[in-house]
């Protein structure tokens, strides 16, 4: 007959039990990822994107343009990066003014009733923009990135009289 185990063998331990927090921990992983993501997108935005205001061609979208832009932006948003985000513009316009975050300047110049956005660290758009008055005729230029309460945002933009 085989020796059976002694009382000293068997186990006396409980099966592990599954934490109660388990399901949090995932949680908290995929909290932590998304900022994580977030945090690399806004540096690369910030830091690394290319700031150099774009050559203007001849058939970029204009002033007259801009209510369509900025419907189509409010109407349907696929429709608007498809059709918009990317393509330059260019117009002329009265400057309103010019504020700085802690990484950029934001040039605001007003094209009908619209405003448009330039954010920019080009040091000879600052130049110009630094002897600037209100309502001052310019032009900006620059490639449409998105639009915020109905005014039109602009990426590797620049103002010149």
């Amino acid at each position: 007959m085989p020796d059976r185990p002694t009382a000293d063998a068997v186990s006396t331990a409980t099966p592990p039990q599954k934490s109660p927090h388990k399901d949090v921990d995932w949680i908290r992983v995929l909290v932590a990822v998304g900022l994580a993501l977030l945090a690399v997108r806004w540096l690369n935005k910030t830091f690394f994107a290319s700031d150099a205001p774009i050559t203007v061609e001849a058939d970029a979208l204009g002033a007259g343009d801009l209510d369509t832009i900025i419907a189509t932006s409010k109407q349907n948003e696929l429709k608007f990066k498809s059709d918009f985000v990317g393509k330059q513009f260019s117009a002329s316009g009265n400057f309103k003014e010019a504020n700085k975050d802690l990484y950029r300047y934001h040039i605001t110049v007003t094209i009908g009733t619209n405003d448009v956005f330039c954010e920019t660290n080009d040091q000879q758009t600052l130049n110009l923009v630094s002897q600037l008055s209100a309502d001052d005729t310019v032009k900006i230029y620059g490639l449409i990135d998105d639009t915020w309460m109905g005014d039109l945002q602009l990426k590797r933009c620049a103002v010149t009289r």
